[in-house]
C-alpha cells in the first residue's frame, strides 16, 4: 500500500482483490478518521506482483488509520487488528487474532457489544455508539459490515476513537456556559464595534431586554441621556488605550427606569493577542448604593453627635446665665415697658439658640420622647398660631381649618408643637418678605385596601392628616429628595439651619407616621403629615402643678459655674426656697454630712468637678434614700426616666432651663414626696 498527496488530497493505493465491495468498505473505514476528511474513495487497478498476499494488504491498510481498528467475523471472532487496537487492549496481535471480542471486555460491556454486533449482522447496516470503559474513559465506536456478493455479512470492521478529552472539554464548556447563564451578574459579550453578541439571563432580568432583542444592538441602548452617553463615550475612548475599564454609572432599563450599576469591561484577545471583542460584567448596585448612602448618613450623624457633645456643655453654660438672669430681670422690671421688650427679645434669642443645640443633640443621639399621652392636635395648632402671628411677617395671612371629627393622637405634645412650628416657619421663610398665604388644615384619612397603595409605609387604620401649605417660591424638583437631609438648605446664609425638616421627619417617623411633600416652583409647597389616631382615648385637661412652699424648703445646689448659680439661686429664692451653694462634689458632700436632715432637696450638676454628679448623688442616697435629687445636665436625652429611676434620681433638669421649667420640675418632685417632719417639705 502507498500513501500519496495529490494537490492537497491524500490517497491510498493497494492491490485489487476478489472482493471489491469488501475492499471498498475496508478502505472507507480506514479513511474514517483522516485528519482532513475524505470526500470520496476511488479504487484503481494497478499491477502488483502476486507475491503480495492479502494479509499484508489488510495489515497495512488497518495500520494506516488513525483510529483503533479491528475486523471481526460475524460470530465476534477477531480476524485482524491494527497496532493502535493492540496497544489499547494490551494484547499482541498473534494472541488477539482468533479470540472472541466479547471476552476482551467486562461482562456488562460485552453484553452491550453483543447486542450491537447482532444488529449489524442481522440488518447489514452499520451503527455507531459511545461507551465507557472501567477507567471512565469514553470512546466512540463505529461498526461497518463487509457485505459478500450474496448479500451476507462476511465481516465487521470496528473503529474506536478515545473521545475522553473532547468529552471533558465539552462538559467544561457546558459548565462554563451554565455558570455564565445563571450568574447573578449580567454578562454581555460584545464585538469590537460594541455590538451585543451574547447576554445571559441576569441581563434579561436586570434590563427587561430579551436575548433576542439585545443581540446585534449596540451597548449604547442601555445608556440614555447626555450624562450617560458622555460616560459611555469616555469608556469607549479609554478602551482604545487599555484592556479594562471599571466604574459605576446610571443605566436605563427597557421601560425607561434608571438604576445604579457597577460595570467592568475587559477586552478579549485571541491568538497572537489579536482583539476579538469585549466581555462586560454588570451588576445592579442600587440597593448597595442606598446602603452606602445610609452608612455615610450614619457616619455623618455620628460626627455631628461628637461635635455637638463637645460644644453643648460649654455653649449651654453660656446660655444658662443669659436665660436665668434675663428672666430674673423681667420679673423685677415688669413696670418698665421699653426695658421689658428688650429683655424679652434677649430671652427669645437665647431660647432659639437653646432649641438649636437641642435639635443637633436630638439628631445625633435620637432624643427619647417624653411619655406619650392623648391630646388634641387642634389645641396644639392654636397655641402655635398665637406664636406665629406674633413673629411672622405681617403680610402673611394665616388660615386655620380643622375638618377632623376627632383630632386626638397619642404622642409627646412638645414634639408635636415642634413639628408644627418647624413646618410653619419653613413655609414663612419660603414666602419671604412678600405677601403670602399660609394654610394649616387638619383632616381625617383612612388607610385601607383601596388606599394602601398610595401609603405603603403606613399600616391600615385611621390617621390624622396635618397639611401645611404656602404659596411661596416652591422647591425645585431636583431638591425634593434632599430636603430632609441634615443641614441641606437652599436659603440664604443666616436664614435657617437646614435642620427643621430633618427634625420633623424624625419626630413623625417616631410617632408611627410619615411626611409627604408636593411642590411646584413659583407656585408653592404643601407638606402633609399623617399621624395614627388614638381611637377612644380620653383627653385629660392639663393642670399646672403649683409649688407649696409654706415650709421654706432648703436646697443644696452643687455647680461650679458661678454665673449659672447666681441665676438659679435668684429663681429658687423667687420660688420660696432657701439655697446653700457648693462648687464641687467633695465640698458638697462634706456640707451634707454635717447635717443630712437639714436639706429638703439636692440639685447637682452632672459635670461637677472632683466628685461628679452621679457619684455624689449615690453617696447622698446612702445616707438619706428619701431625699429627692435633681441632676442638672445639658444632655437630658442621655438620661431617660427609666435611667433616673435606676440611679435613684427623681428628675433630670435640662441646662439651660427656663423659670417655668424649673418651677414645673420642682412641683412634680414635691408632689411625689410624702410629707415628714424632719427638715422636709
Amino acid at each position: 500500500m502507498q500513501k500519496k498527496s495529490l494537490g492537497g488530497a491524500q490517497s491510498i493505493h493497494f492491490s485489487k482483490t476478489n472482493h471489491w465491495g469488501g475492499l471498498e468498505k475496508i478502505a472507507r473505514t480506514a479513511c474514517h478518521e483522516f485528519p482532513r476528511g475524505v470526500t470520496d474513495v476511488v479504487i484503481r487497478e494497478i499491477c502488483i506482483p502476486r507475491t503480495h498476499c492479502m494479509d499484508n494488504l489488510h495489515k497495512t491498510l488497518l495500520n494506516a488509520t488513525f483510529s483503533q481498528t479491528m475486523v471481526l467475523a460475524p460470530d465476534g471472532t477477531v480476524t485482524a487488528a491494527n497496532d493502535q487496537m493492540c496497544k489499547r487492549l494490551g494484547i499482541e496481535r498473534n494472541r488477539l487474532v482468533g479470540r472472541s471480542v466479547f471476552r476482551l471486555f467486562p461482562q456488562d460491556m460485552a453484553l452491550r457489544w453483543q447486542r450491537h454486533l447482532a444488529t449489524v449482522v442481522g440488518t447489514g447496516k452499520g451503527c455507531h455508539f459511545q461507551d465507557t470503559t472501567a477507567g471512565d474513559n469514553v470512546f466512540e465506536a463505529v461498526l461497518e459490515p463487509v457485505i459478500h456478493a450474496d448479500s451476507n455479512v462476511d465481516a465487521i470492521v470496528i473503529s474506536l476513537q478515545d473521545i475522553t478529552a473532547s468529552k471533558k472539554a465539552e462538559a467544561e464548556r457546558f459548565r462554563l456556559a451554565t455558570a455564565i447563564q445563571q450568574a447573578m451578574e449580567a454578562i454581555i459579550i460584545l464585538d469590537e464595534e460594541m455590538h451585543i453578541q451574547y447576554v445571559n439571563q441576569s441581563f434579561e432580568h436586570m434590563t427587561g431586554f430579551s436575548q433576542k432583542e439585545a443581540r446585534g444592538r449596540k451597548l449604547e441602548m442601555l445608556f440614555k441621556g447626555l450624562e450617560q452617553e458622555n460616560l459611555l463615550s469616555n469608556v469607549v475612548s479609554s478602551l482604545r488605550h487599555g484592556d479594562t475599564w471599571a466604574g459605576r454609572t446610571s443605566s436605563t432599563r427597557k421601560n425607561g427606569d434608571t438604576f445604579q450599576s457597577e460595570l467592568t469591561i475587559v477586552r478579549i484577545r485571541g491568538k497572537r493577542f489579536m482583539p476579538m471583542g469585549f466581555v462586560t460584567i454588570w451588576r445592579d448596585v442600587t440597593d448597595m448604593t442606598l446602603l452606602e448612602k445610609q452608612l455615610r448618613q450614619a457616619q455623618k450623624m455620628e460626627a455631628i453627635g461628637t461635635l455637638a457633645s463637645g460644644i453643648a456643655h460649654d455653649f449651654n453654660n453660656i446660655l444658662g446665665p443669659i436665660i436665668l438672669h434675663t428672666e430674673v430681670s423681667l420679673a423685677r422690671h415688669q413696670d418698665i415697658p421699653q426695658l421689658r421688650e428688650s429683655l424679652e427679645e434677649i430671652l427669645n434669642s437665647a431660647n432659639r439658640a437653646r432649641q438649636l443645640v437641642e435639635q443637633i443633640l436630638g439628631l445625633s443621639r435620637g432624643r427619647e420622647a417624653d411619655k406619650p399621652l392623648p391630646f388634641r392636635v387642634g389645641a396644639i395648632a392654636k397655641e402655635c398660631l398665637k406664636i406665629l402671628r406674633a413673629s411672622l411677617n405681617t403680610g402673611i395671612d394665616i388660615h386655620y381649618n380643622n375638618q377632623s371629627e376627632e383630632d386626638v393622637i397619642r404622642a409627646d405634645p412638645t414634639q408635636m408643637h415642634q413639628v408644627l412650628l418647624n413646618l410653619c416657619t419653613n413655609a414663612a421663610q419660603a414666602m419671604g418678605d412678600s405677601r403670602g398665604l399660609l394654610e394649616i388644615t387638619l383632616s381625617d384619612m383612612e388607610v385601607n385596601n383601596d388606599t394602601r397603595r398610595s401609603f405603603p409605609m403606613l399600616r391600615p387604620g385611621h390617621y390624622l392628616c396635618l397639611s401645611v401649605a404656602d404659596d411661596g417660591q416652591g422647591i425645585p424638583r431636583e431638591n425634593l429628595e434632599e430636603i430632609f437631609e441634615p443641614f441641606f438648605t437652599t436659603k440664604k446664609e443666616g436664614v435657617g439651619t437646614g435642620l427643621g425638616l430633618t427634625v420633623v421627619r424624625n419626630i413623625v417617623t417616631g410617632m408611627g407616621g410619615t411626611v409627604m411633600v408636593e411642590s411646584e416652583p413659583k407656585k408653592g409647597t404643601e407638606f402633609k403629615v399623617y399621624l395614627p389616631k388614638c381611637v377612644n382615648c380620653e383627653v385629660s385637661p392639663t393642670q399646672k402643678q403649683v409649688i407649696d412652699n409654706d415650709r421654706h424648703s432648703r436646697v443644696l445646689l452643687v455647680d461650679d459655674d458661678e454665673v449659672t448659680v447666681r441665676g438659679l439661686r435668684e429663681n429658687l429664692l423667687q420660688l420660696g426656697y432657701d439655697v446653700t451653694h457648693s462648687r464641687n462634689g467633695y465640698e458638697a458632700l462634706a456640707l451634707f454630712r454635717q447635717d443630712p436632715e437639714h436639706y429638703s432637696l439636692v440639685m447637682i450638676d452632672v459635670a461637677t468637678p472632683e466628685l461628679n454628679g452621679l457619684e455624689l448623688a449615690k453617696e447622698i442616697k446612702l445616707s438619706r434614700f428619701d431625699l429627692p435629687v435633681i441632676l442638672l445636665t445639658a444632655y437630658t436625652e442621655l438620661f431617660p426616666p427609666r435611667k433616673a429611676q435606676a440611679l435613684g434620681v427623681q428628675a433630670f433638669l435640662r441646662k439651660p432651663c427656663l423659670f417655668e421649667e424649673l418651677s414645673d420640675i420642682l412641683a412634680k418632685v414635691q408632689a411625689a414626696i410624702p410629707d415628714h417632719d424632719a427638715g422636709g417639705y
